[in-house]
């Protein structure tokens, strides 16, 4: 039979009674965060640093902030160059410093040798599918506790609020206290599939009218530097079109018409490179929080994302489109359906 402590609550145990809550004042339904949050204005004796800590807005810490005061009294004197606690203040946060060490020293009792830390890393959907996917078992092999989730850079994760720990991306808005790696350069040339060539002939600048193109709503802005391939979407007719890169690439596959997608997209066997005179460069960077600098499981993941593009010959500064087969290039080759022994 087990013993009682391995029996599931059921409300029989004096401690978990409600009853012990009768004539007390009934904590707001945030009280884990406004404790947090209070602890770490205590510990960085200012807001600001308090907001660095805990990747949130200043509105959202003065917010809990103010409703633990509601509660519990004035906690912080606010000074020109910071905060100081009151004596109900120090109480206060010596007491949840107290609860936050209990809690760590139980996750750490309860942490078993499997345990893995989730590091999060947000790319555009082709590196994503065709570079960091392929070579996942290539990290995990390397014997390192991580669990990788990939997210898509649609939603626009933010680092400073813990939404992610990585972004592989062409260049975005930079912080001062963001990291920023340059990987290599992407370029987009064009493309059509082997069954559209056989249908329609291969295209060329004065054969457009002739073809058709699968469009992408994030290669037709009006700028300057997507002005090469607009060209090209002038003079032939369009077909079809979407805003997701791999279904836009797959579009392009299936036979639709001409697209612009990465020189590395000549390694799939139904896609041939067609020479249009179009080749859009721009550098590929890698983002992380300098506060996280020191986080093994997060350094680990970016040496390996640095291993996967920098020296890798598609992301150099010249455009190639027929490559011999390497290191960095046999997974992805054997995604689109090349295999060697």
């Amino acid at each position: 039979m087990a013993d009682n402590d391995d029996k599931p609550i059921d409300g029989s145990n004096e401690i978990f009674s409600n009853s012990l809550l009768e004539g007390r004042r009934s904590p707001s339904p945030g009280l884990w965060d406004e404790m947090r949050s209070f602890l770490a204005i205590a510990r960085a004796g200012s807001l600001m640093g308090a907001t660095e800590t805990l990747g949130i807005s200043q509105p959202t810490l003065s917010r809990r902030l103010m409703v633990l005061e509601d509660r519990l009294g004035q906690l912080v004197i606010r000074k020109p160059h910071g905060i100081e606690l009151t004596t109900k203040g120090r109480e206060v946060a010596e007491r949840i410093a107290k609860i936050d060490l209990d809690f760590s020293d139980l996750f750490v009792a309860s942490s078993a040798p499997t345990y893995r830390s989730v590091v999060k890393v947000a790319a555009t959907d082709g590196l994503a599918a065709f570079w960091l996917a392929p070579h996942i078992p290539g990290l995990m092999q390397q014997g390192i506790q991580v669990s990788l989730e990939v997210i898509s850079l649609q939603n626009v994760p933010n680092l400073k609020k813990n939404e992610v720990d990585v972004i592989v991306a062409f260049p975005v808005p930079v912080q001062d206290d963001f990291i920023v790696e340059d990987l290599g350069t992407m370029h987009l040339t064009t493309f059509a599939s082997m069954e559209y060539i056989k249908r329609f002939g291969v295209p060329t600048r004065e054969t457009l009218s002739e073809h058709q193109f699968v469009g992408n709503r994030q290669y037709l802005s009006m700028s300057d530097f997507w002005q090469s391939w607009l060209a090209v979407t002038k003079e032939a007719q369009y077909i079809a079109g979407t805003d997701m890169n791999v279904t836009y690439a797959t579009m392009i596959k299936s036979g639709l018409g001409i697209g612009l997608l990465g020189n590395y997209m000549n390694m799939d066997p139904y896609l041939v490179h067609v020479d249009l005179d179009v080749n859009i460069s721009h550098g590929i960077r890698m983002f992380s929080l300098e506060q996280k600098r020191n986080d093994p499981e997060i350094a680990a993941t970016k040496q390996w994302i640095r291993g996967i593009f920098r020296g890798n010959p598609w992301f150099s500064e010249t455009l190639n489109t027929n490559l011999e087969v390497s290191n960095y290039d046999q997974r992805v080759r054997w995604l689109m359906n090349h295999y060697y022994s």
